[in-house]
């Protein structure tokens, strides 16, 4: 049989009138006259010592904590037309770090806690407003199947579709950009499917064996030896010198936009919009 959970409370509670009932059948029981109690005296005097003998059970399900969601920039954020102002303001906010690495973390954990709730905010709108949306067009629809609608029913009818298209557009970009990041979540575990990426990509980048004028060189000892100095100091150097503002720019305008997040929780698509 399946088992119950039962509060600590009510169980004691239940073992209480349990006891009470018990103890009202036996002072509640007709002596006779010969100084014995009824027949049923003695039926309530096991029960009663049954009851106390017997332990309660209790079975306690402990609840686990709800772990706080990570944030994530969504791409459905970029069509409100208050998020650039709200990105804008934030960024600006004065801290008192002197440091860049500083300065930058400071800004990066204010601007996710405020666009965590700000995001909250806005889809229970987006729902509310859903539900409403839906509500107004069931109400249409249905005088629409009993009389012809008015020139202002279907003014107010073609508007509902639009807002509904909107919301409808909003909701396929949010499953659709959700759909890459359990892609990304099941690459990245050690299953079958990350060993496959894995060995295709050693595949890609190893090199088996070099042609020699002589023979073919298969052992890596024996290629280093061959191999020869392909880089010059002058490219060397350009090699180590530090990363350019442009060289840095170019690198993320040039990445896969909608790509899995940084550990920050911002994508690629974010630093583009900004």
């Amino acid at each position: 049989m399946p088992t119950t959970a039962v509060p600590p409370e009510a169980a004691s509670a239940k073992s209480r009138l349990f006891l009470d009932q018990s103890v009202g059948q036996v002072a509640g029981a007709r002596i006779a006259p010969g100084g014995s109690p009824s027949g049923s005296a003695s039926s309530s005097t096991a029960t009663l010592a049954a009851a106390t003998s017997a332990p309660a059970t209790t079975t306690v399900t402990l609840l686990e904590a709800k772990k706080p969601s990570l944030f994530r920039f969504e791409k459905w954020w970029l069509e409100q037309p208050d998020f650039k102002q709200l990105v804008a303001k934030i960024w600006s906010t004065s801290c008192a770090f002197d440091n860049a690495i500083d300065i930058w973390q400071f800004k990066v954990r204010l601007l996710r806690k405020k666009l965590k709730g700000w995001a909250r905010n806005i889809n229970a709108d987006i729902k509310r407003k859903k539900v409403e949306l839906l509500k107004e067009f069931d109400i249409l629809d249905k005088k629409y199947e009993s009389r012809l609608l008015l020139t202002w029913e279907k003014q107010k009818m073609g508007a509902i579709v639009c807002d509904l298209e909107k919301i409808w557009s909003l909701e396929e970009m949010k499953a659709r950009q959700r759909s890459r990041y359990r892609n990304v979540k099941e690459g990245d575990r050690n299953t079958a499917y990350f060993q496959a990426i894995s060995n295709q990509r050693a595949r890609k980048k190893r090199i088996p064996a070099l042609e020699s004028p002589d023979d073919i060189l298969e052992d890596t000892k024996d290629m280093l030896s061959h191999a020869e100095d392909k880089v010059t100091t002058s490219e060397n150097e350009l090699l180590e010198a530090s990363f350019t503002e442009d060289e840095i720019k170019a690198a993320i305008f040039d990445s896969y936009a909608e790509g899995a997040p940084g550990p920050d929780g911002f994508s690629f698509l974010f630093y583009q919009a900004f």
